[in-house]
C-alpha cells in the first residue's frame, strides 16, 4: 500500500467513527427521550396516589417512597450520561484525548488544532503548500486515534445510560405493584 492509498485509508476511516458517533448520538437521543417518559409516568403515578397514600403502613410508605425515588435517581443519572453521549456537556471530551498541547499532530484533519496552530489563512496556505506526504500521513493518524477515542468515550457513555434505563424497571414495577395495590384498596 503506497502513501496516498494509506492517506485515503485514515480519511476514510475517519468519516467512518464520524458516522458511528452520530448513530451513538442518535441512539442516545432515543435514551434520554425514554427516561423523560419513565419520569413522566412515575410522576403521573405519584400524583394520582397521593390522595391514597395514607392508607398505607409506615413500612408500605417507606417502601413507595424508596421505589419512586430509585427510579427517579436511576433515570435522573442515565440522562446525564446520555447528555454526555451527545453533546459531552460535562467537560470536551475532545480535551481528553488531545495528544499536545498545541496539536500539532493533527494538522488540517481537525480544525480545533489547525486554528490553534495558525493565526491567519495565509499562514494555513503557507503549511499546506509546504506539506510532505510522510506528515500528512502523520496528521491523519492523529486524528484517527482521536476519533476512535472520542467515539469509544461516546459509545460508554451510551452503554452506562441504556444499563440504568433498564435498571430503573426494577424498581418501576414495584411500584406499579405498590399503585395497582393502593387503586384497589
Amino acid at each position: 500500500m503506497n502513501i496516498d492509498e494509506k492517506i485515503d485509508l485514515c480519511r476514510w476511516l475517519i468519516i467512518r467513527h464520524d458516522t458511528l458517533r452520530g448513530s451513538t448520538s442518535n441512539r442516545a437521543a432515543i435514551i434520554l427521550s425514554a427516561d423523560a417518559v419513565i419520569i413522566t409516568l412515575v410522576l403521573f403515578i405519584l400524583d394520582k396516589s397521593l390522595n391514597k397514600l395514607n392508607q398505607l403502613t409506615l413500612i408500605e410508605m417507606l417502601l413507595y417512597i424508596l421505589f419512586v425515588s430509585m427510579t427517579i435517581v436511576f433515570l435522573l443519572i442515565s440522562i446525564v450520561w446520555c447528555l454526555n453521549a451527545i453533546a459531552s456537556i460535562w467537560r470536551p471530551i475532545g480535551e481528553e484525548i488531545s495528544l499536545s498541547q498545541d496539536g500539532s499532530e493533527r494538522l488540517y484533519y481537525n480544525a480545533r488544532d489547525t486554528i490553534r496552530t495558525f493565526k491567519t489563512p495565509n499562514q494555513l496556505l503557507d503549511s499546506i503548500n509546504s506539506i510532505e506526504k510522510e506528515s500528512e500521513l502523520s496528521f491523519a493518524i492523529m486524528e484517527m486515534w482521536g476519533t476512535y477515542n472520542l467515539y469509544r468515550k461516546m459509545y460508554e457513555y451510551m452503554r452506562k445510560a441504556l444499563k440504568l434505563f433498564v435498571i430503573s424497571f426494577f424498581p418501576l414495577i414495584a411500584l406499579l405493584v405498590i399503585y395497582i395495590a393502593i387503586q384497589f384498596n
